[in-house]
């Protein structure tokens, strides 16, 4: 079950923050998870391969601040459900900063996902934070087709269930018959606790489809259902580390 929570705090502390307070906000997703199960959170701490969690920044805007956690496997959500019970605030530098209102949570299904109105002609994704992949072993900031709806469905084939899997066969096709026809995109540099920097890109990019492919049902099925997911598994790498957030826009200028 594809989840979405964003936790609101109070703007007043958030502003004293440093820019970079992402470490802070992915310890406390454990610490939630492990005054319920603290087992489940030393094995999701320290498995190998894709996570089954996004960590996004803090979002401040002139009224409000807040932060977004998405959860892609159903198990996850009763545990960080039960440890802010226990935790109704989020740790930042030692500083307990109290949740300032109620959660907003979005949550789906992958069969609901998949039943999803076939997509229009165009597709309009907004990457809220800097998005980069990996290209013959070096970041890649460009958010060309084949590498952005590829990475949704690597991680709905890993957390997805297996009737629904999306078969390499799809990649191909997105290669062939997806273009980016308008972007309004640039870099933005991303600083890590252990001194690394990742480039990434930010802003809006419209991708169409070809229309000798406009008719393929199938291809635009697994298509209409992953850019929907998109907004809980996020885009390209680190995206348990801030970055990927990605939000889907029905007009240019939403």
């Amino acid at each position: 079950m594809p989840c979405s929570i964003e936790i609101p705090l109070d703007k007043r502390q958030v502003d004293r923050l440093p820019h970079n307070a992402i470490p802070a906000l992915h310890a406390n997703l454990f610490r939630w998870i492990e005054e319920s199960d603290p087992v489940l959170s030393r094995e999701l701490d320290r498995g190998q391969g894709a996570k089954p969690f996004t960590v996004s920044p803090l979002f401040v805007e002139q009224e409000w601040a807040s932060f977004r956690i998405t959860l892609l496997q159903d198990a996850l959500f009763e545990h960080i459900e039960a440890g802010m019970q226990k935790r109704p605030w989020v740790n930042i530098l030692g500083d307990n900063m109290p949740i300032s209102g109620p959660l907003s949570v979005m949550a789906t299904t992958y069969p609901l996902l998949m039943s999803e109105p076939v997509a229009p002609g165009h597709i309009i994704l907004r990457f809220r934070s800097p998005v980069s992949f990996r290209r013959n072993g070096k970041d890649y900031p460009l958010p060309e087709p084949e590498l952005v709806f590829d990475s949704f469905r690597r991680r709905w084939n890993e957390f997805g269930p297996e009737a629904l899997r999306i078969g390499d066969e799809w990649s191909a096709w997105v290669r062939n018959n997806i273009v980016v026809s308008r972007f309004d995109l640039h870099t933005v540099p991303m600083r890590f606790p252990d001194g690394v920097m990742q480039i990434g890109c930010v802003g809006r990019v419209q991708f169409e489809v070809n229309g000798a492919e406009s008719h393929n049902q199938a291809a635009l099925q697994a298509l209409a259902g992953l850019i929907e997911y998109a907004f809980y598994c996020g885009t390209g790498r680190k995206t348990t580390q801030g970055m990927g957030q990605t939000v889907r826009q029905k007009t240019w200028d939403e």
